[in-house]
């Protein structure tokens, strides 16, 4: 792979170091950062000339898989457009389902036989999109039996199906869990009915309500959902009742997610030209937040990552730790992502090249990119702030670098601006870090990286690096 490898000037992160510090100030959770800087966290990845993408893919699929393994199966297809989604592609029509489930099955044969997706076992296995549970009952019943005769599942491999409130019918239930579901993801957002409606979603409180307590009866599967703070026309007396009845519902668990608007989605456009109120500020979402921490911790849950919590056992949240940090993801579907051992690669959105392009028999990427230098230890990072610390020392020793030497100025700054406390080695997120963790993860990320190349390059002449 040494065939992509460039010089490089990289650039000394001193040289700029009020780029990676916090903004102090009295209300550090509301003043650290003028904005989010990303969805998630993560280095700009470096990808193989487009003429050569099957030839690495290729290569990789020779490779044995070195670390944990998710895989996901994207469903493309939504009834309708949530205003605030940016990952909309097609309208659901019913005679897609059978065809487009036949392409998924054709997909998964270009690599059952290959090494990287025989070999070790699969620990989760994810149904998103998009909307999974729009596909009929017998096209996901064949897929569901497909994959588990053909994928080398872990005998204890969490199996969710993400999907709509108003999807969840008892047959589709039913067939989920006879093809071996056992986590039902379920995208609430929010229990008010105006709120949601106000947002493209159709169902109502008291369809949420029985669809879930349908699903519990069952006693065959964790069941969580997803709540969404920082809509417009949210307040707080919504948000308390949201988060309360949902723990009423004795729930496996749920997430607590900040409202990211995208310029392209319906909702950033209704804003920008005036037609519906603004998303809530920084200031009004902190206070969302707190309040989340709050009922939370009040009602005893279990905080398994900075967004999600856990009431019983039976939740694991498994394959969203494994996304955010260092494992492969085998990745099927038109718009799914995945990676092999660091190799990342993106399937086309484009539904009907997606199609054409595996009845020919070929994998539709649209490129893959190549791992850098400590690729797996900037991902371990990720995943630890997912959780609220991050412990330096393990890193320091796993990958024999002087991160407690390189951090050390950065650190303090963070420490004294309120947003982390660092003990032994360990950087524990305040609530403030909590709320701001994507940014932090990213600037120590890029702070690290930039630093070891700096450190390491005796000046190389050429580009600059670019992150």
């Amino acid at each position: 792979m040494d065939t992509f490898h460039k010089k490089i000037e990289y650039i000394n992160p001193e040289e700029n170091f009020e780029r990676y510090c916090v903004n102090e100030s009295e209300n550090v959770i509301v003043d650290a950062f003028s904005k989010k800087t990303a969805v998630h966290a993560g280095l700009m990845d470096r990808f193989a000339p487009k003429e050569q993408t099957q030839e690495v893919l290729k290569n990789v699929l020779n490779q044995e898989r070195n670390n944990r393994t998710a895989a996901y199966i994207h469903v493309p297809f939504c009834e309708t457009h949530c205003l605030y989604c940016g990952f909309y592609n097609q309208p659901y029509r019913k005679e897609q389902s059978r065809i487009y489930t036949d392409v998924l099955i054709q997909e998964i044969k270009l690599w059952e036989n290959t090494t990287a997706f025989k070999t070790k076992p699969i620990n989760a296995l994810y149904f998103g999109g998009g909307t999974p549970t729009a596909l009929e009952v017998e096209d996901i019943s064949r897929l569901l039996t497909y994959i588990r005769n053909t994928f080398p599942l872990a005998n204890d491999c969490e199996i969710t199906m993400e999907g709509r409130i108003s999807n969840m019918t008892r047959d589709k239930v039913e067939a989920y869990l006879q093809g071996g579901v056992n986590r039902f993801s379920l995208g609430v957002q929010s229990f008010n009915t105006d709120l949601r409606r106000s947002m493209g979603r159709r169902s109502d409180r008291d369809t949420i309500i029985e669809r879930i307590n349908m699903i519990k009866e069952y006693n065959q599967a964790a069941v969580v959902l997803d709540l969404i703070y920082g809509f417009p026309n949210q307040t707080m007396d919504i948000w308390e009742d949201d988060i309360k009845l949902a723990q009423s519902l004795e729930i496996d668990g749920f997430d607590c997610y900040q409202l990211n608007v995208f310029p392209n989605t319906p909702l950033g456009k209704r804003i920008a030209d005036g037609s519906m109120n603004p998303a809530l500020n920084v200031k009004e979402k902190t206070e969302l937040f707190i309040k989340s921490v709050e009922l939370m911790q009040k009602a005893l849950y279990t905080r398994i990552s900075v967004n999600h919590w856990q009431r019983t056992t039976r939740e694991r949240n498994i394959y969203n730790r494994l996304a955010r940090g260092y494992a492969s993801c085998l990745s099927f579907g038109a718009g799914a992502g995945g990676n092999i051992n660091g190799y990342s690669y993106m399937i086309l959105r484009d539904y009907q090249g997606y199609l054409a392009a595996v009845k020919n028999g070929v994998k539709p990427i649209m490129g893959i990119s190549i791992p850098g230098e400590n690729y797996s230890m900037y991902k371990e990072i990720s995943e630890y702030f997912e959780t609220g610390y991050l412990d330096l020392a393990y890193l320091e020793n796993k990958y024999n670098l002087p991160l407690t030497d390189i951090c050390s100025r950065l650190l303090s700054q963070w420490e004294n601006a309120g947003v982390i406390k660092y003990e032994n080695n360990k950087i524990i997120l305040t609530l403030a870090g909590q709320f701001w963790f994507v940014n932090l993860s990213q600037l120590l990320q890029e702070y690290i990286k930039l630093t070891l190349q700096f450190n390491s390059s005796n000046n190389l002449t050429g580009e600059k690096v670019s992150l």
